[in-house]
């Protein structure tokens, strides 16, 4: 796991010395080594900070040059490396190190982009081929690895953090039109309309699943092109549940076993949820122990510490405990911030924070986490509306067999409001509904007239909605809220030079669980219906049938109570009056007041 970054122009130009400068701000990325690379003509110059995971000697060094043509600035790891090694050595394929950026090297030789569709893997990456003359850029399905541009003057710029981006001396403009949007509707999601944008202007991400590819000799010209699409539309209805939980078993178990792949220290994250419990006894199944890393809060009432000690208690398992504070929080925020780049969502991205800091301390250098199962399997209450508004018009029957499940499971009945029978009888117009009402009415009174009035056309997008639970889950996937938390995991995570692995993400596992019917993902008013199976006679019951949501949570209510956090938020608040973008002396909620202080760290 490391830093990338390039500059690519169509003339000749010294830019060694800026890719230092902006190696230079990526070091937390990779402590263990800096290096540059310029071609003969000048007119590509790549750059690479490492964190050794994978082969720790000179071998991993880069930006590694492959047959005297290709050269590449790698981020990430390919997970299946060694099958693929394998199968190119059957093809004739010489290697000399035991590295996957030498694997990946020999793919793009052998296959060109097309090699994308073979990588199980996270990664960011650059390849110049200096017989094309063309520079190709790709990022991992899902998103785990950053990759963001800019062009300027006709050159190119690209890095993993934006912070080498600045270094080299791009603007630091906000995006008002997203600073508009989140502090409208309070929603992080990228722009639907317009994914490649961030907070800021002029810069630009890679999306996920995408690519593209520039020459060298002709002005640069960035087309992004998507290489993988999941399909949310292909269902095996006939599938029997067992043979579903057998499958799932084994394509986790093939997910943990090729991301236990690593010559550095292994943890997981442990919060006494079911899918970081679930990545815990996969490990422990596999190396016959492990060592966990928790946040833990005392005496707050969503504290998991006794979920936690339900599997920590077992033989050979090192069970390591942070105890995240609100003070804590005020002298890291800011610093935490500067890695972040962007807002967050609440003060649980501080408690992740704390265990990549845990792991530093204890040199784990690799941890496996939980993020992507919910999304995939349905894990949040809020899908049941989705769900049941499936069940009203495919099967009434079993609609109010599940109603009567959740009102048992959760003591109280789930509300069949007129909304929700409006959104599935005519989706369009509860469609058209929500559009006029954000054109209309949509406008929180806390901002100031002429930055609503210079904005406001911008309509806040709003959450995706359907009556099929897997295109519901789809947007949350590729669209919604797990863009943000791999961006706050790969953030925290590399700020404390660690490497965050996700098993819940080998798309070979999430494209079989897109295909599994509905019925399959909540039943009986259960979230995670077949996931919870497969580990039913595993894990505790107490953790496989919990029907409470929380992970690392802290006391959020409490904590912006904090003396500290307080000031903190008033002159977030202050800058954010100087600019004019909210009004002088109002009273915000408790939420506003949350939005402002994450939002005033973009606001110079």
């Amino acid at each position: 796991m490391c830093g990338i970054t390039g500059i690519v122009s169509t003339t000749s130009i010294d830019g060694i010395a800026l890719i230092k400068k902006m190696n230079e701000s990526l070091v937390h990325r990779g402590p263990d080594g800096s290096c540059e690379w310029q071609n003969q003509s000048k007119t590509v110059h790549l750059g690479h900070t490492r964190l050794s995971i994978i082969t720790t000697n000179d071998q991993g060094k880069q930006p590694k040059t492959y047959n005297d043509r290709y050269t590449i600035t790698f981020n990430g790891e390919i997970y299946n490396y060694i099958e693929l090694r394998d199968e190119l050595q059957k093809k004739g394929y010489i290697f000399t190190t035991q590295t996957d950026t030498e694997v990946l090297l020999a793919m793009y030789a052998e296959y060109g982009k097309n090699c994308l569709y073979y990588l199980d893997g996270q990664f960011a990456f650059a390849v110049f081929d200096k017989v094309e003359k063309v520079v190709f850029c790709a990022r991992d399905r899902f998103g785990e690895k950053p990759f963001y541009y800019t062009i300027y003057n006709d050159v190119l710029y690209f890095a993993s953090e934006m912070k080498a981006l600045w270094a080299a001396g791009i603007s630091r403009l906000p995006n008002y039109n997203r600073v508009y949007n989140y502090l409208n509707s309070n929603l992080l999601i990228d722009d639907i309309d317009n994914p490649q944008a961030t907070y800021y202007s002029h810069i630009f991400q890679l999306q996920h699943a995408h690519c593209f590819t520039i020459k060298t000799e002709t002005p640069i010209v960035i087309k992004q092109e998507i290489y993988w699409q999941l399909d949310a539309t292909i269902c095996n209805k006939t599938i029997p549940i067992n043979d579903a939980i057998e499958q799932y078993k084994i394509l986790f178990e093939q997910s943990i076993d090729r991301r236990l792949r690593a010559d550095a220290s292994i943890g997981s994250s442990l919060s006494g949820g079911l899918d970081s419990a679930a990545i815990f006894a996969s490990i422990k199944k596999i190396k016959g122990k492990n060592t966990t890393l928790s946040a833990c809060f005392s005496g707050y009432e969503k504290d998991e510490t006794e979920y936690i000690k339900m599997l920590t208690c077992l033989d050979n398992v090192t069970d390591l405990y942070c105890y995240p504070s609100a003070q804590a929080a005020a002298d890291s925020f800011e610093k935490m911030m500067y890695h972040q780049e962007e807002p967050i969502g609440s003060f649980s991205v501080y408690a992740q924070w704390c265990v990549m800091q845990l792991a530093k301390q204890n040199n784990i250098r690799v941890l496996l986490d939980g993020q992507g199962a919910d999304e995939t399997m349905a894990g949040y209450q809020y899908y049941f509306s989705n769900y049941f508004r499936e069940l009203m018009l495919h099967n009434p029957i079993k609609m109010k067999h599940e109603l009567a499940s959740f009102e048992q499971l959760y003591g109280s009945a789930f509300r069949v409001t007129n909304k929700m029978q409006l959104q599935t009888k005519f989706p369009w117009a509860a469609k058209k509904i929500g559009q006029l009402k954000n054109k209309f009415t949509f406008q929180p009174n806390f901002l100031n007239n002429d930055f609503c009035n210079q904005y406001a056309h911008q309509l806040p997008y709003p959450m995706f909605d359907s009556n099929n639970l897997n295109q519901t889950l789809h947007f949350a996937t590729l669209q919604g809220g797990l863009q943000q938390l791999l961006r706050y995991s790969d953030r925290n995570s590399m700020a404390h030079s660690c490497e965050v692995r996700m098993p819940f993400l080998s798309h070979l596992l999430v494209e079989f669980v897109f295909s599994l019917p509905s019925e399959y993902k909540i039943q009986n008013s259960y979230t995670k219906y077949t996931q919870r199976k497969t580990f039913e006679n595993i894990l505790p019951d107490a953790i496989v049938w919990r029907k409470d949501k929380i992970g690392f949570e802290p006391p959020q209510k409490a904590w912006l109570q904090n003396k500290a956090i307080k000031e903190m938020t008033r002159q977030a608040i202050l800058k954010l009056e100087a600019n004019a973008i909210i009004k002088k002396n109002y009273p915000l909620t408790e939420e506003q007041s949350w939005i402002a202080l994450s939002i005033g760290q973009l606001i110079q």
